[in-house]
């Protein structure tokens, strides 16, 4: 049949604004290791958006924006989200990236328990199966808060946590002190039982500081000059790379919620300067007559620059 189909030129708007503005992000942090990505992830949607209590809270509220990544990435401070924008956010930023180890996200929904085991409503949060294939919980929505609305898991402690399974398909947790659980939906059984995905980590992340290798640079530049992974700097950059090969210099690791601070040296490797174009003088060689001896010119090279 044929038929008229009405497009929203606003909401189309919105929505490749959106896409554009998670592209932004996952390209912003591209260069980081995969926990630093994850955690990344985590705050640019914390700080983007905050919990559309108004959606959740009036049951007259039709399904709709509050519950889709738009509102979170469409870079309108007066759009906001519940648990379903949150998770769908985290997804699609993990669906973007290219993760170094084998890291995988899921999207997952069923009932947030209280701590007597008794339902609190219906939830949507995240898996996230690490390196070390684990999985653990990641729930964005009560790890996010403002203006003294805070969720349980402020600030990260319900970012890639480990539980304790409690009777069928019910994980509980204890973020900040406070006991929470998490029950899966009978089509979340259905679809990943088999699969292994649903059986938590036992222990929350403990994150593998990585450390920077194939480090290089040419003779004469300054150990400055070296690139660092975020969270990286040299004790002094100012230091001058004057011999050839493998050298070790002091670093600095600031540390994060996973990983403590400390010193390491990193191994430099340092190559000789590649000249594009070079002056070369000969000198002490003009009016020599052979005499049945060696004569040895001076020769001096020097970059152009």
């Amino acid at each position: 049949g044929t038929g008229e189909n009405t497009v929203n030129s606003q909401k189309a708007r919105s929505t490749k604004t959106a896409a554009e503005n998670a592209q932004k992000i996952v390209a912003a942090h591209q260069d980081e290791d995969d926990y630093s990505k994850l955690t990344s992830y985590l705050k640019e949607i914390c700080d983007l958006v905050s919990y559309n209590h108004s959606a959740a809270e009036n049951p007259s509220t039709p399904y709709g924006d509050p519950w889709q990544l738009v509102y979170v990435f469409d870079g309108n401070q007066s759009t906001n989200v519940v648990c379903e924008g949150y998770s769908k956010a985290f997804q699609y930023l993990c669906d973007l990236s290219a993760f170094e180890e084998d890291i995988a996200c899921y999207t997952i929904y069923g009932d947030l328990l209280n701590a007597d085991g008794s339902s609190g409503g219906g939830h949507m949060w995240n898996t996230v199966t690490m390196e070390d294939g684990k999985n653990y919980l990641v729930d964005v929505t009560n790890c996010d808060g403002d203006e003294g609305n805070y969720g349980v898991g402020y600030p990260d402690k319900l970012f890639l946590a480990g539980g304790k399974e409690e009777g069928s398909n019910r994980w509980f947790f204890t973020p900040n002190g406070y006991r929470v659980g998490y029950e899966y939906d009978e089509d979340m059984v259905n679809l990943y039982g088999e699969t292994g995905i649903l059986e938590l980590s036992g222990e929350d992340y403990h994150a593998k500081l990585k450390i920077p290798s194939d480090l290089k640079e040419s003779y004469g530049d300054k150990l400055s000059s070296v690139t660092l992974p975020k969270g990286w700097t040299w004790k002094d950059g100012s230091v001058e790379l004057n011999q050839l090969g493998d050298h070790t210099f002091p670093a600095h690791y600031a540390g994060s919620s996973h990983i403590e601070e400390q010193d390491m040296d990193l191994v430099v490797t340092v190559s000789p300067r590649a000249l594009k174009e070079a002056w070369i003088t000969v000198t002490g060689a003009d009016h020599i007559t052979y005499d049945g001896t060696a004569h040895k010119p001076a020769v001096t090279v020097r970059d152009v620059d």
